[in-house]
């Protein structure tokens, strides 16, 4: 699951625009659009603060850029970290 909710947690995985793509006949289901990015963001307060944790090696930079704001736009603290690496 490339979207995972827990108390005061958020959990992003994946490429970012994307919840599944096919790859050589292949579905994987790995990734995260701006819309479920939204919907995770409605599981907590807006005033509570939340750790977010990303690991994506990319996807559209549109999605990347939206998502962002969207974290930003919180009226709680936000605190971002970075595993890896988050490319878009």
């Amino acid at each position: 699951m490339a979207v995972i909710v827990q108390p005061g947690r958020l959990t992003l995985t994946g490429y970012v625009g994307e919840s599944t793509i096919v790859f050589d006949g292949v579905t994987w289901f790995d990734g995260f659009t701006h819309g479920e990015v939204l919907a995770a963001l409605g599981e907590f307060e807006d005033d509570e603060a939340i750790v977010v944790h990303i690991n994506s090696g990319g996807g559209y930079a549109t999605e990347g850029a939206a998502i962002r704001s969207a974290l930003a736009e919180r009226a709680g603290q936000t605190d971002v970290f970075v595993e890896g690496i988050a490319a878009s």
